[in-house]
C-alpha cells in the first residue's frame, strides 16, 4: 500500500491523474508581494529573482504582487517587456473591513495561477515567495541612512542643549 491510499478514509480510492506532459521539467514561479515598499526596493528583488541561475530546461516567471496598486510598479514591470517572465498582479477585491495583508495578497495571486476548477497543481510547478525587500543591499542602505539621520538628530539635540545652557543659541545651525 502506498502513502496516498493509507491517508484516505476507508473505501475511498486514491485519485488517479496523469502527470502533465511538459517541454520543460520545472516552471519556477517567484512571487514578490509588496504593499507600500518603494519602487527601487521592489526592482532590486524582482531583478535578482530573474537573474538567479536555474537548472537547464527550467523556466521562471516573476510576479510582482502589488497590494497597493502602484501605477509606477505596474508601468515598470510592463517596461521589462517579456510578459512570460515578468507579471504585475494587483486588483485584489477586499471584503468590507478587510485589512491589507501579505497572506491575502498571496492567496489572491495563487487563486489566479491555480483556479478552483484545477484539481491538481502540476507536479512540475515550484512556487517560492521573496519579500519585496529580500535583496539585503537595499535594506542595509536604508538602515544605514536611518541610523545616520538618527545620530545627527541626537548630536543636534546635544548642541541645542549645550548652546541653551551657555546662552549661545543664536549661532547654532
Amino acid at each position: 500500500e502506498d502513502y496516498a491510499s493509507t491517508s484516505l478514509p476507508a473505501g475511498v480510492p486514491p485519485p488517479s491523474f496523469e502527470m502533465p506532459k511538459v517541454a520543460l521539467p520545472y516552471h519556477v514561479r517567484v512571487l514578490v508581494p509588496c504593499y507600500k515598499e518603494e519602487l527601487e526596493i521592489c526592482q532590486r528583488t524582482v531583478l535578482a529573482a530573474a537573474a538567479a541561475p536555474l537548472p537547464a530546461r527550467c523556466r521562471r516567471t516573476v510576479y510582482l504582487c502589488d497590494d497597493g496598486r502602484d501605477k509606477a510598479k505596474r508601468d515598470w514591470i510592463r517596461s521589462l517587456g517579456d510578459s512570460t517572465q515578468f507579471v504585475y498582479v494587483s486588483g485584489r477585491e477586499r471584503k468590507k473591513g478587510e485589512m491589507n495583508g501579505k497572506s491575502a495578497n498571496l492567496n489572491n495571486v495563487c487563486s489566479q495561477l491555480y483556479p478552483k476548477d484545477v484539481a491538481v497543481v502540476p507536479g512540475n510547478e515550484l512556487v517560492c515567495v521573496f519579500d519585496a525587500d529580500q535583496v539585503r543591499g537595499v535594506w542595509r542602505e536604508r538602515e544605514r541612512e536611518r541610523v545616520k539621520k538618527k545620530r545627527k538628530t541626537k548630536e543636534k539635540k546635544k548642541k541645542i542643549i549645550s548652546a541653551t545652557e551657555t546662552g549661545c543659541l543664536k549661532n547654532l545651525k
